[in-house]
C-alpha cells in the first residue's frame, strides 16, 4: 500500500505553499470561474518567481 504525505512546499519550488495556491485556485473557481483562476494562478506565479 502507498502512503502520501501531505507536504506544503516543495523541494523543486521552496517559495510557494502548495496547499495555499491550491486553496486560493479553488476559492477563486467557486466563486467565480475556472478560467479566472487559472489566470490568477498564472499571474501570481510570474510575479512571485521561484
Amino acid at each position: 500500500m502507498i502512503k502520501y504525505n501531505l507536504q506544503t512546499n516543495s523541494p523543486y519550488f521552496p517559495n510557494i505553499n502548495i496547499l495555499e495556491i491550491i486553496d486560493e485556485c479553488f476559492r477563486v473557481a467557486s466563486e467565480r470561474n475556472t478560467s479566472t483562476a487559472i489566470r490568477e494562478l498564472r499571474r501570481n506565479l510570474n510575479h512571485n518567481p521561484i
